[in-house]
């Protein structure tokens, strides 16, 4: 049985673990791997290694601005403030 990695040392995530992180990586956030945990920038706030994702069950809490929810969550959050932010110029540059 090999080691547990301790919580300090950061190793990039394993195949069983990138399956509950990808809306996460595929979304641009770069992820280190703390055992069960990943953590990396959170995409709301912008604080460095304070968005944390279980490689377990994908649900992700960021410790500055407390968003926390699931992967499902998470994307609607992100469509949310990408409507909210969409300016009518946005949209006529699109056209």
């Amino acid at each position: 049985m090999p080691p547990v990695p301790k919580m300090t040392q950061e190793t990039p995530p394993t195949q069983n673990e990138a399956d509950k992180t990808r809306p996460y990586t595929f979304h641009g956030i770069e992820l280190t791997s703390f055992g069960t945990q990943s953590a990396g920038e959170c995409p709301f706030c912008g604080k460095a290694k304070k968005f944390y994702i279980s490689v377990n069950t994908g649900q992700h809490q960021c410790k500055v601005c407390g968003v926390e929810g699931s992967a499902i969550g998470f994307l609607r959050t992100l469509w949310e403030r990408s409507i909210a932010a969409t300016t009518a110029l946005d949209l006529a540059a699109l056209a």
